[in-house]
C-alpha cells in the first residue's frame, strides 16, 4: 500500500510541474518581439509552441523560435 501511495504522489508531482517559455520572433535576423509564457504545463507548452513556430511568415522574412526560459 505504501509503494502505491508513493507512486501516485510522484506521478502527481510531475503532472503539475510548470515551466516558463518564450516565443521570440525576428525579421531578417533582428529580434522584433519576444512574448513570455509563464507557468505552462507540458500540454499547454506543446500547443503554444506550435502556434509560435507557425506564427512566422516566410513571405515577410519573419521567423519565430520557441524556447524554455
Amino acid at each position: 500500500m505504501k509503494k502505491t501511495f508513493v507512486a501516485i504522489a510522484v506521478v502527481a508531482l510531475f503532472a503539475s510541474c510548470t515551466k516558463d517559455y518564450a516565443c521570440t520572433c525576428a525579421v531578417g535576423g533582428i529580434v522584433s518581439s519576444t512574448t513570455n509564457f509563464p507557468d505552462l504545463t507540458k500540454s499547454e507548452a506543446e500547443t503554444a509552441e506550435q502556434n509560435c513556430e507557425t506564427g512566422g511568415s516566410v513571405l515577410f522574412g519573419i521567423t519565430c523560435v520557441w524556447s524554455e526560459k
